[in-house]
């Protein structure tokens, strides 16, 4: 059973592991945002900023969950790379979905005023893992997730046009 995993796993480059990163990140957002959002940070003030929830800032939450699903079908069915394409652009949406809603609790920080009210701490903790996420989700399109035969067998690259035409030549003379 080992055997057959190691198999597996020797055919993925880094970006599957990656992805497997996203996905695991993306979960521990959801959760943590799912748990906290409608929290009180302890001064009488909801941890989201106050005009945040009239926004509908679950869309955080969900597009986070929803990139982490589609990011599991990209890593089952390889076939399919656009796929976590697809899982980027949800994490973005949630991204940009906190951007919008932390602006104004990040002036009031600055200003000392508060009046949006919100946790700094928390909503920077959440764009921090987006960030994360969004930055290894583009590396890992860079990279790729599955091995080519040439890797997988640990042979030389695959001669070119050029080197083949040459190669028959040499033969022929």
């Amino acid at each position: 059973m080992f055997d057959t995993l190691k198999d597996y796993l020797k055919k993925k480059r880094l970006g599957f592991y990656f992805i497997v990163a996203d996905i695991v990140l993306a979960i521990i957002l959801g959760i943590m945002f799912f748990a906290t959002y409608k929290g009180d940070n302890g001064n009488n003030q909801l941890n989201m900023a106050n005009d945040a929830y009239a926004n509908i800032p679950e869309i955080i939450g969900l597009f986070a969950f929803l990139g982490a699903m589609i990011d599991v079908a990209a890593l089952l069915v390889p076939e399919l790379p656009f796929l976590h394409v697809f899982a980027l652009a949800c994490y973005g949406v949630s991204f940009g979905k906190e951007v919008f809603t932390i602006a104004d609790v990040l002036a009031g920080l600055g200003t000392g005023i508060g009046y949006a009210g919100g946790n700094p701490a928390l909503l920077l903790t959440w764009t921090a893992l987006q960030v994360i996420i969004l930055g290894i989700g583009i590396a890992a399109i860079f990279i790729g997730t599955e091995k080519g035969e040439e890797e997988n067998l640990g042979g030389d690259k695959p001669a070119s046009k050029e080197d083949k035409v040459l190669e028959e030549a040499v033969e022929n003379a």
